[in-house]
C-alpha cells in the first residue's frame, strides 16, 4: 500500500513465495488506513475466488490489523469495508492476520509503485510483473529491505 496516494496493492503467493496473483488499486485521494482496508478486501476476495483455503494476511497498518483481528467495526466507509472483510474471512479454513513492517513486505510496495500510473479502478496481474521475482523470494525468507 502506498501511504501517500490512496493506492492499494497486494500480491498473493504460496508458502514458498511463488506468485499466484496480484493487483493494484487506485481509489483516489484517501487515507493510508482506508487504502489498507480497500486492499485487504480486494485481496481477500481474490484469494477466495482462487479457492485458497489457508491464508496469512500480512498488513503494514497496525490499526487495520488490530481491528480485523478483534472484529471491531469502524465508522462510515470503514465500517462497510470492515463488514465485507469480516464476511470474506469466513470463506477460509484458516486465515491468520499479521502486522508486518513495510520493510518486510517489499512485494506490496513494488506493486504499489506499479500502481502509481494507473487510472482509478483495479488492475489484476495474473502473471508476475517483471522484476518482482527476487523481491518475492526475499519476502518469503524474511529479508528486510530499507525503504526510501
Amino acid at each position: 500500500m502506498n501511504h501517500s496516494s490512496g493506492r492499494a496493492s497486494a500480491s498473493i503467493c504460496d508458502h514458498g513465495g511463488r506468485w499466484l496473483h496480484g493487483f493494484a488499486i487506485n481509489i483516489g485521494p484517501q487515507s493510508s488506513f482506508m487504502a489498507e482496508l480497500w486492499g485487504c478486501r480486494t485481496g481477500l476476495q481474490l484469494a477466495s475466488d482462487l479457492r485458497i483455503s489457508h491464508l496469512v494476511l500480512k498488513m503494514d497498518s497496525l490499526l487495520a490489523a488490530q481491528m480485523i483481528q478483534a472484529r471491531k467495526a469502524g465508522d462510515g466507509l470503514a465500517s462497510v469495508l470492515l463488514s465485507d472483510i469480516f464476511h470474506l474471512l469466513n470463506s477460509f479454513k484458516v486465515c491468520t492476520v499479521q502486522h508486518t513492517l513495510r520493510e518486510g513486505n517489499s512485494a506490496t510496495d513494488f506493486m504499489a509503485s506499479i500502481g502509481q500510473n494507473l487510472t482509478q479502478g483495479t488492475t489484476f496481474f495474473p502473471n508476475p510483473p517483471v522484476g518482482i521475482g527476487s523481491i518475492l523470494h526475499g519476502d518469503s525468507i524474511g529479508t528486510l529491505f530499507l525503504m526510501t
